[in-house]
C-alpha cells in the first residue's frame, strides 16, 4: 500500500518529466553523437521547475503513509532541489544581464564619452545671494552629503574595476570546473536505476540532480557570457569612474568655495554685531554700560571664534586630503608588491617610508585637541546656562533693573527699563549665533580628531607594510669594481675642504648666537673630562670597602655604579653636543654628520660604560665578583671595538643620511662590510671555546646546555655579522642594516640585563650576609641569656617553619633571573617584531574575537597567546619563590613573629595566583561577564563533588586570618600533640616529638576542639613531686624548695611558685611543686636543674629521699622463722 500511495504523489510529475525524457532520447538518437561539450553548451533543462518542486513537498508533508524518517529524508532532497532551481534562476538572470550589457554597451559608451566632454557646470556664487548663515549651513550639509556620496559611486567604480580584473583571472579556471561537475551529475543521473532505492526515494533524488543539473548549465552560460560583457563594457566602465572622479573633483571644489562663502557670512555678522555693540556703549547710560560691555565681549568673542572655525575647517580639508592622497598611494603600493621585487621598487618604498608625515606629532595634536574639546564643551554649557536666564526677556530685565541703583541716573525709569530690554534682546541673539557656532565649532573639532585618527591608524598600516615588505627586496645591485669609482666620489665629498670650512663659520656663529647653550655644554664637558681620574679614585675607594667579606651594606656599590656613569660619559656626551649643535645648522652637510654622530653616540654610550665596569678595580672585579680571567679578556677587546668599529660606522652612518644614494651604496656599503667583519673577529676573540670568556662557566657547568651547546651559539656569535657583511655585498644592504640595528640593540639589551642581574646579586649577597650576621647575634645573645643550656630542651622545643638562609637566597636568585629572562622576551619581541614578517604574522593570526573596554571588537591573536604563556610562567615563578623574596626583602625588617610572617606569605602567594589568573584571563578576552553563569554553575557543581575540599580550603583561609593556630603553636589533638609545622591549602602538618608528621584536614582545627599551649601566652607550669622519709622536718624540707625555685634563673616569680605538702605516703611525706617557665624551650632543661639541685641539697641537709618499703611480720614455728626470714626480705623499688 505504502507503494501504491508512492506511485499516486508521484505520478503526475512522474510522467512529464518521463515523456521529457523520452522525448529528449529520441531526439539524440536522430542527431548524430557528438562531443560531451555540445550537451553542456545547449540550453538550459526546463524539465523541472520550483513549482513542480513545491508541490512535491505539499504532497508529501500531506501524506499519512510514510514515516517521519522517511518524511524528513525526502524534504531535504525536496528542499536542495528548490535551492538549486533559485541558483539556477538567478544564474539565468545573470546571463541576460550580459546579454543586455553587451546591447546596451555601445550606445552607453557613446554617452558616457559625450558627457566627459562636455564641461561640468560650476557652482553659482550668486544663487546665495539671499541666503542667511542658517540657509548657508543647511546649503553646505546638502553639499557635503553629495560629495560623500560621489565619493561612494568612485569607491565602487574602483571596486568593480577590480573584481572584474580578479574575475577575467578566474573565468577560465571556473567554466572547466562547471563542466565536470556536470559530468559527474550526468553520471550519477544515469547511475539512479542501478542503486535500488525505494520509487518515492529514487523520483526525489531524481529531481535534485534535474534540478543540479539545470544550475550548473545555467551558471556554464553565463560564466561564457560575462567576458564578452566585460569586453564590450570596458570603455564604459573606464568613463563612468572617470565622470565619478570628475564629479567628486567639482562637488570637493563647490565645496570650498562654499565653505568660505560660509566662514566670510559668518565673519561679517560677528563684526556687525561687535560694531552695534560698540555703537551700544556709546549711546547707552553709564548705568547700563556693563551690559553694553558684556555684548561686545560676547560679539568679538563669536569673531574670534569665526576664525578658530575657519583655521579649523581649513586644516580639516588638508587633513582630508593628506588621508585620501596617502591612501591612494597605499593601494598603489600595495598592489606593485605582489609583482614587483626590484632594488627601484624596494628604493621607492624607503622613500615614501621616510617621506610620511610624523606619527608621534599626530598623535600629541590629536590630545591637544582633545583637551581643547573639552574647553569648548564646558564653555558650550555656560552658554547656554545664560541662554535659559534669557528665555523670558521681561523677568531678566526686571531682575536687572532691581540691582541697578537708580537714583545715580538722569533717566526716568522707563527710559531705563526699555534700554536695558534692547541689550538683553541683542545680548540673547548674540547667545544664539555664538551657541551655533559654538556647536559648529565642536562639530569641527570632533570631525578633525576623527580624521587624524583615521590618518595615524593608516600611517601605522602603511609603515608596518612596508618594514615587512621592504626586508627582502634588494636595496641596492650587488657590489661590482663600478663601486670603488662612486666610492672614491663618496670619500672627496666627505674631505673636501669646503664643507668642513662651512661647518667651522656655523660652529663660531652658533657660539655667538647661543653663548648661554654652547658655555653650558663646554663647561659640563670640561668638569666631566676634568674630575675623572678623580672620579676613578673614588671608585677604588669603594671597591676596598666592597671587596670586604664582611661588607654588609649596598650603598658602595651604588655610589660606584652612579660614579662609573659619570666616568663612561664624558666622549658620549661630546659626540651628542656636537651633533646637537650641528642639526641646527643650515648646512646639509652638517646635519648629514649629525646624523652619524648621533648613532656613534648611541653605541659609544653602553660600551664606554662597559669598558669603565671591567677597569681594575671596578664594579665588576670587587663589586660583581668577575674573574680576572674574564675581565683581562674584554677589556683589550672592548678598547679595539670603540677604536676600530665606531669610526667605520661613524662614515657608514654618515653616507646613509645623505640623498646620494651612490655614495651610500658604495663607500658606505664597505665601510659596514670592513666593519661587520672587524666585530666577527673581536666576537671570536671574546667568545672562543677555549679561552673565551665562557670558558669558567663551561668547565663549572659541564655536561649542561651551554656545554652541549657551544658550538651552535659559536657560529651564531661569530658568523651572523659574517652573514650581514654577504648579505649587504650581494644587494642586500638595507636589510644588512636594519638587521644590525636590531642585533646592535639586542646586544644592548642583553649587556644591560647582565648589569641590572649583576646589581641585583650584588644586593643579595649582602642583604644575606647582613640577615647572617643579625641571627648570629641573635643566636649568641640566646646563649647569653640561657646560660649553660644543654641540647636537650630541643627535644621538646616548638619547632617553628622559618626560611632558611640559603632557601631565601636560592629563591631569591631564582626569582631574579625570571624577571630577567621575561625582561630579556619582551625586550627583544619588542626590538624584532617590526622587523621579521614572522613575527608580524603572528599579529596578524586571528583567533577568537572579543569586546574591548569601548564595546569594540577585538582579536586575539597568536602573539597575544604566546605573550599570555610568557607570563604565565612569570608568574609561575613569582608564586614558587616569593616566601623567600618576601622575607627577604620586607617581613624580615618588621617587628613580626615568624607565625605572622608564614601567614603574610602564603596570603600573598594567594593574592598572585589570583591576579596572575585575572590578568591572563583579561589577556584572553576572558571578562566575568562571559564566564560568570558558568564560574557559578562549576562552583555549584564542585561545591557539592568536592565540599570537603572546599570545607578545608576555606577553613585554611580562616586558619590563616583568625590565627587560631600559627605556624611554631604547640597543640594537642585527639591525644596527639605537636608543634604546627605548616599550614597549607587543604591541610595542616603537626610534627609530634618522635618526629612523626600528622596531616590534619583544615576543617577539623575549625570544627573540632583542640588544645594549644601557645596561643597567647607561652608560660606553661611544671609539676614536680618530691617525697622525703618519714620523720623529716617538713618546715626545713618546703624551706630548702623555695629557696631552690627562687635561685633558678627559668623559674618565674610572677606567678609565684608554689610548695605544699600533699600527703602522707605509703612510704613517704609527699610534696608537690608547682613552678611556671616562660617558654616551652626551657621545660625540660629546668625539670633537669631543679632535680639535680634538689638531690644535692637534700643530701647536704641530710634530708632522707623516700623510697618505697614493705614490713612483712610472719607468725610461725620457731623452727621455720631463720627460713621465712631468709626468704622473706624487704624489697625495694626506685621507680
Amino acid at each position: 500500500m505504502c507503494l501504491a500511495l508512492a506511485y499516486r504523489i508521484w505520478l503526475a510529475p512522474s510522467c512529464l518529466v518521463l515523456a521529457l525524457a523520452v522525448n529528449r532520447s529520441l531526439c539524440e538518437a536522430q542527431e548524430p553523437t557528438g562531443p560531451p561539450s555540445t550537451i553542456v553548451a545547449g540550453a538550459p533543462d526546463e524539465s523541472i521547475t520550483v513549482e513542480i518542486v513545491e508541490g512535491r513537498l505539499k504532497a508529501i508533508e500531506e501524506s499519512a503513509e510514510f514515516d517521519e524518517v522517511t518524511k524528513g529524508r525526502l524534504r531535504d532532497l525536496c528542499q536542495q532541489a528548490k535551492q538549486q532551481l533559485e541558483a539556477a534562476a538567478i544564474q539565468q538572470d545573470k546571463a541576460r544581464q550580459f546579454d543586455q550589457w553587451v546591447i546596451t554597451a555601445p550606445t552607453n559608451t557613446e554617452t558616457a564619452r559625450r558627457e566627459l566632454d562636455e564641461p561640468m557646470p560650476e557652482f553659482d556664487m550668486t544663487s546665495t545671494a539671499g541666503f542667511s548663515l542658517a540657509d548657508l549651513d543647511r546649503k553646505l550639509s546638502e553639499s557635503r552629503t553629495q560629495l560623500e556620496q560621489a565619493k561612494r559611486e568612485l569607491a565602487d567604480a574602483e571596486a568593480e574595476s577590480q573584481r572584474r580584473a580578479a574575475r577575467r583571472l578566474d573565468i577560465p579556471q571556473a567554466v572547466p570546473k562547471s563542466r565536470e561537475r556536470l559530468a559527474n551529475v550526468e553520471s550519477d543521473l544515469a547511475g539512479l536505476d542501478t542503486l535500488g532505492d525505494p520509487e518515492s526515494l529514487r523520483l526525489a533524488k531524481e529531481t535534485l540532480l534535474l534540478a543540479r543539473r539545470q544550475a550548473i548549465r545555467s551558471e556554464i552560460s553565463a560564466l561564457e557570457k560575462e567576458l564578452p560583457a566585460y569586453n564590450a563594457q570596458t570603455e564604459l566602465l573606464r568613463n563612468q569612474r572617470d565622470l565619478a572622479a570628475r564629479r567628486v573633483t567639482r562637488l570637493d571644489q563647490d565645496l570650498a568655495r562654499l565653505r568660505d562663502l560660509v566662514n566670510a557670512r559668518r565673519r561679517e555678522d560677528a563684526e556687525a554685531q561687535a560694531e552695534q555693540a560698540e555703537a551700544d556703549i556709546k549711546s547707552v547710560p553709564l548705568s547700563l554700560q556693563p551690559f553694553a560691555q558684556n555684548n561686545l565681549e560676547l560679539a568679538e568673542k563669536r569673531l574670534e571664534l569665526a576664525e578658530q572655525i575657519q583655521a579649523v575647517t581649513g586644516e580639516f580639508g588638508a587633513i582630508q586630503k593628506q588621508l585620501a592622497d596617502l591612501t591612494d598611494e597605499f593601494k598603489r603600493i600595495q598592489n606593485r608588491a605582489k609583482t614587483d621585487s626590484s632594488s627601484t621598487f624596494g628604493l621607492l618604498m624607503r622613500k615614501q617610508r621616510a617621506s610620511l608625515p610624523d606619527e608621534p606629532s599626530a598623535r600629541r595634536h590629536i590630545e591637544r585637541r582633545q583637551r581643547t574639546i573639552q574647553e569648548v564643551q564646558s564653555d558650550l554649557f555656560e552658554l547656554e546656562d545664560r541662554r535659559t536666564d534669557l528665555a523670558d526677556v521681561d523677568a531678566e530685565t526686571r531682575s536687572a533693573l532691581a540691582k541697578l541703583d537708580l537714583q545715580r541716573t538722569v533717566l526716568r525709569e522707563s527710559e531705563t527699563e526699555g534700554s536695558l530690554r534692547d541689550l538683553l534682546l541683542k545680548e540673547k541673539q548674540i547667545l544664539d549665533n555664538l551657541i551655533d557656532d559654538t556647536n559648529h565649532y565642536f562639530e569641527r573639532l570632533v570631525d578633525l580628531n576623527t580624521e587624524q585618527q583615521h590618518l595615524v591608524g593608516l600611517l601605522d598600516q602603511y609603515a608596518d607594510f612596508v618594514d615587512e615588505h621592504v626586508f627582502f627586496v634588494r636595496s641596492c645591485t650587488t657590489l661590482s669594481p663600478d663601486d670603488a669609482r662612486h666610492a672614491a666620489r663618496a670619500a672627496i665629498w666627505l674631505v673636501q675642504p669646503g664643507s668642513w670650512l662651512a661647518i667651522g663659520k656655523a660652529a663660531l656663529t652658533d657660539a655667538r648666537n647661543s653663548p648661554i647653550s654652547v658655555g653650558l655644554a663646554v663647561v659640563a664637558l670640561a668638569s666631566l673630562f676634568y674630575y675623572r681620574r678623580r672620579l676613578r679614585r673614588h671608585i677604588g675607594e669603594t671597591a676596598t670597602v666592597a671587596s670586604r667579606r664582611t661588607c654588609r651594606e649596598f650603598l658602595p656599590t651604588l655610589r660606584a655604579l652612579v660614579l662609573t656613569i659619570l666616568t663612561g660619559l664624558p666622549w658620549p656626551l661630546l659626540a651628542w653636543c656636537i651633533a646637537w649643535r650641528m642639526e641646527l645648522y643650515s648646512n646639509e652637510f652638517a646635519r648629514t654628520l649629525a646624523s652619524g654622530l648621533i648613532v656613534v653616540a648611541a653605541s659609544l654610550l653602553p660600551l664606554e660604560l662597559f669598558r669603565q665596569i671591567c677597569r681594575r678595580r671596578g664594579l665588576a672585579e670587587a663589586h660583581f665578583g668577575w674573574s680576572e680571567g674574564v675581565l683581562s679578556i674584554l677589556r683589550p677587546n672592548l678598547r679595539m671595538l670603540i677604536l676600530l668599529v665606531l669610526p667605520l660606522i661613524l662614515l657608514a652612518a654618515t653616507l646613509h643620511e645623505q640623498d646620494n644614494e651612490l655614495y651610500h651604496n658604495s663607500l658606505g656599503r664597505l665601510c659596514f662590510i670592513v666593519a661587520t667583519a672587524i666585530l666577527a673577529v673581536i666576537l671570536h676573540r671574546i667568545f672562543r671555546l677555549k679561552g673565551g670568556v665562557l670558558q669558567e662557566v663551561i668547565a663549572a657547568n659541564g655536561g649542561g646546555w651551554l656545554d652541549r651547546t657551544r658550538y651552535v651559539w659559536y657560529a651564531a656569535i661569530v658568523f651572523v655579522p659574517l652573514l650581514f657583511a654577504v648579505l649587504a655585498a650581494i644587494g642586500y644592504y638595507y636589510t644588512s642594516w636594519l638587521l644590525m640595528e636590531r642585533l646592535q640593540a639586542t646586544a644592548l639589551l642583553l649587556v644591560g640585563l647582565l648589569m641590572l642581574g649583576a646589581v641585583a646579586y650584588r644586593g643579595v649577597l649582602v642583604m644575606r650576609r647582613r640577615i647572617a650576621y643579625q641571627q648570629a647575634q641573635e643566636r649568641r645573645a640566646e646563649r647569653e641569656n640561657s646560660g649553660d643550656a644543654s641540647g636537650d630542651s630541643s627535644l621538646l622545643a616548638p619547632e617553628e617553619e622559618v626560611v632558611e638562609l640559603a632557601t631565601i637566597d636560592a629563591q631569591t636568585r631564582q626569582l631574579i633571573r625570571s624577571l630577567l629572562l621575561f625582561a630579556g622576551f619582551v625586550g627583544m619581541w619588542l626590538i624584532w617584531v617590526d622587523v621579521l614578517p614572522a613575527l608580524g604574522v603572528l599579529k596578524q593570526g586571528r583567533l577568537w574575537p572579543t569586546e574591548g573596554v569601548d564595546g569594540t571588537i577585538q582579536w586575539i591573536t597568536v602573539a597575544d597567546v604566546l605573550f599570555t604563556a610568557l607570563v604565565g610562567c612569570i608568574f609561575f615563578f613569582v608564586v614558587r619563590n616569593i616566601p623567600g623574596v618576601t622575607e627577604f626583602i620586607l617581613l624580615e625588617r618588621l617587628p613580626l613573629d615568624s607565625s605572622v610572617r608564614y601567614a603574610a606569605r602564603t596570603l600573598i602567594q594567594y593574592a598572585i595566583v589570583l591576579v596572575g589568573v585575572i590578568v591572563i584571563c583579561s589577556a584572553l578576552g576572558i571578562t566575568w561577564g562571559k564566564i560568570q553563569w558558568l564560574v557559578a554553575a562549576l562552583g555549584v557543581g564542585l561545591g557539592f563533588g568536592l565540599q570537603e575540599i572546599f570545607a578545608n580550603f576555606v577553613s585554611g583561609i580562616i586558619l590563616l586570618f583568625e590565627r587560631p593556630i600559627r605556624v611554631g603553636d604547640v597543640i594537642t589533638l585527639d591525644n596527639a600533640t605537636g608543634v604546627v609545622t605548616r599550614i597549607r591549602i587543604r591541610a595542616t602538618t603537626i610534627r609530634n616529638w618522635d618526629r612523626q608528621e600528622l596531616i590534619v584536614p583544615n576543617k577539623d582545627l575549625i570544627t573540632g576542639r583542640l588544645l594549644n599551649w601557645t596561643l597567647s601566652d607561652t608560660t606553661n607550669r611544671i609539676l614536680l613531686t618530691v617525697g622525703v622519709a618519714y620523720g623529716s622536718d617538713t618546715r626545713r624540707v618546703r624551706e630548702l624548695l623555695f629557696e631552690i625555685l627562687r635561685d633558678h634563673p627559668n623559674v618565674l616569680e610572677d606567678p609565684e611558685p608554689r610548695v605544699t605538702f600533699e600527703q602522707f605516703g605509703d612510704s613517704s611525706l609527699n610534696f608537690l611543686i608547682r613552678a611556671y617557665v616562660a617558654k616551652l624551650d626551657d621545660r625540660l632543661e629546668t625539670t633537669h636543674d631543679l632535680h639535680t639541685t634538689i638531690h644535692e641539697r637534700f643530701n647536704q641537709e641530710r634530708i632522707e629521699i623516700a623510697f618505697p618499703q614493705r614490713d612483712i611480720h610472719i607468725r610461725g614455728d620457731e623452727r621455720n622463722e631463720s627460713t621465712a626470714q631468709q626468704q622473706d626480705l624487704p624489697e625495694s623499688d626506685d621507680k
